[in-house]
């Protein structure tokens, strides 16, 4: 099922059960879902994408190495969304573009700190849960923008 079935099939309390096409699954978008209800609804069904890491789920060839490593990140990124549950969970796997965000209404950025080399710490505040956050900004080896998020410590 594609990402908007699967939302729309989240959505059905009455699920006992979620079936899961491998070769449909688009684990970006997944981790871009920003309906707190959708997250935690796609945390009771965590087992059935776990399966999706085993390699007998893909059939052999060459891409079947990426995709595995894909489904691990997926992974990785749900167990962390079962503890969390909130939509700020993916910022740090997909390095949200913190000013995106903040325009889009997901956080408030609260502080920005002086350029340390060549990057920017901000500290901002998720509109879904209230954590505080933390964000450096800088640029990558191709002069792209990079985006690491981490919940700030208490």
């Amino acid at each position: 099922m594609d990402t908007n079935k699967l939302i729309e099939t989240l959505k059905d309390v009455r699920l006992d059960e979620l079936k899961i096409e491998p070769e449909k699954i688009k684990a970006y978008e997944i981790m871009s879902i920003t309906d707190i209800e959708v997250l935690k609804a796609l945390c009771r069904y965590i087992e059935s994408f776990k399966k999706l890491s085993l390699p007998e789920v893909w059939p052999a060839g060459e891409g079947r190495q990426s995709i595995l490593g894909l489904m691990d990140y997926l992974n990785k990124y749900l167990s962390d969304l079962n503890v969390h549950k909130c939509y700020c969970v993916g910022f740090k796997y997909l390095e949200a573009d913190i000013f995106n965000q903040s325009d889009d209404g997901f956080v408030d950025i609260l502080e920005s700190s002086e350029v340390i080399g060549e990057s920017v710490k901000y500290e901002c505040k998720c509109n879904g849960c209230s954590k505080i956050l933390e964000v450096t900004h800088s640029l990558d080896s191709t002069g792209g923008d990079s985006y690491v998020w981490r919940q700030k410590s208490d």
